[in-house]
């Protein structure tokens, strides 16, 4: 193992110091297993006791190599639940920004949070863009609606709806009915059968 490997394993954020007693302890651990075992085969030729303590030693360097490795793994995990919590705060950020945007388009509540959700991205300036664009969009919306129902009450014809009952009158008489052109005689008697049968 060198200073490159344990650099890999502890990540970029590793100190030289930290480095440094890692290597030292390896190395420490490596040559106390290398100099076990060297003894172990030199004083052993027959001896079928120090033979399995040889395998033993030899099963515990694996162990060793295996458990470097897995610490390795745990690494690589929470670098990417790091990754992961970074992602998260971007897009928690952007949906704050992007409900400020569309704060005054009036919507509010599920509403703008829908909005928001459907438009939020990792990317800041994509997400501002689209919000904006949509705030836009439904601000003059909004203009143009009230800019037409403003025009529609404007050309509202408020003038009574002309009748056949001649104005300044309250009641119909028999002298007014008789002056009325035949047309509107019968428009009044449909209209009024019960006026007409009391005068």
């Amino acid at each position: 193992m060198n200073r490159e490997d344990v650099k890999n394993i502890l990540g970029e954020g590793a100190t030289e110091e930290q480095i440094s007693a890692v290597l030292d302890k390896f190395h420490t651990e490596q040559n106390e297993f290398k100099t076990k075992i060297a003894n172990l085969e030199s004083t052993v030729n027959s001896d079928k006791d120090a033979i399995e303590k040889l395998k033993g030693y030899k099963t515990q360097l694996e162990e060793i190599k295996k458990a470097s490795l897995t610490e390795k793994e745990q690494l690589e995990l929470e670098k990417k639940a790091v990754a992961e919590e970074k992602e998260q705060y971007k897009i928690l950020n952007n949906s704050a920004k992007a409900k400020q945007i569309l704060a005054g388009t009036g919507l509010e509540g599920e509403k703008i949070d829908e909005l928001v959700a459907s438009i939020v991205k990792e990317d800041e300036a994509a997400t501002l863009a689209s919000a904006t664009l949509l705030a836009t969009q439904l601000n003059t919306l909004k203009e143009n609606t009230e800019k037409k129902t403003r025009e529609e009450l404007a050309n509202i014809n408020i003038k009574p709806n002309p009748t056949n009952i001649p104005p300044n009158s309250d009641k119909m008489t028999w002298d007014k009915f008789s002056k009325l052109p035949p047309a509107e005689q019968e428009k009044f008697i449909k209209e009024h059968p019960e006026e007409f049968n009391e005068l």
